[in-house]
């Protein structure tokens, strides 16, 4: 006995119901998918910003209203030594000098240098002059080299400058501390 027309374009239906029924789950795992990797990039931004909380901003007060700590090494080492991981490192040359900060919780690392004059038949010496070590390289090779000597990924180290409104300022000779406080 052969199938009644009506049967034939009811499986047919059914048929296309199904096709389409399967493009709409592609295009919602697809969905799914690309939701999926904008939460993970959301999640990734918080963090970036909840870190921007942490860097002390100039002119910003917060509610216990405290002093930042500025502390200038006069010892490479010294300044090496505390920097180790700094939360974020600047450094310029300005003046004919290199200076490099960096920024530790309440504190305001600095060391400076004057740089050595440069001509085509200088050599860079080993020991603790920084300059003689940086003073042939571009930025990014200043970059680099401190990224290498503090162990701060190169994406947390700036040219520029570290500043603060309030401080109290201490000098650091070897080991012996001389303070001063800024008004």
């Amino acid at each position: 006995m052969p199938p009644r027309p009506g049967f034939e374009d009811k499986i047919d239906i059914l048929d296309l119901i199904i096709s389409i029924l399967k493009d709409h789950e592609e295009s919602l795992s697809n969905f799914v998918d690309r939701l999926e990797v904008f939460i993970k990039n959301l999640s990734s931004l918080e963090k970036k910003i909840s870190n921007l909380d942490k860097i002390p901003q100039p002119g910003r007060s917060t509610s216990e209203d405290r002093r930042i700590l500025l502390v200038e090494c006069k010892r490479w080492s010294d300044f090496k030594d505390i920097n180790a991981g700094a939360s974020l490192v600047a450094f310029e040359t300005e003046d004919n000098a290199l200076s490099v900060s960096s920024a530790s919780r309440d504190f305001i690392f600095r060391y400076s240098e004057k740089l050595p004059d440069v001509d085509d038949s200088m050599t860079v010496h080993s020991g603790d002059s920084v300059c003689r070590k940086v003073s042939c390289l571009n930025p990014l090779g200043v970059r680099r080299w401190l990224s290498e000597e503090l162990r701060v990924p190169e994406d947390k180290i700036i040219e520029g400058r570290l500043l603060t409104n309030r401080a109290c300022f201490i000098r650091v000779r070897g080991s012996r501390l001389f303070h001063t406080l800024s008004s």
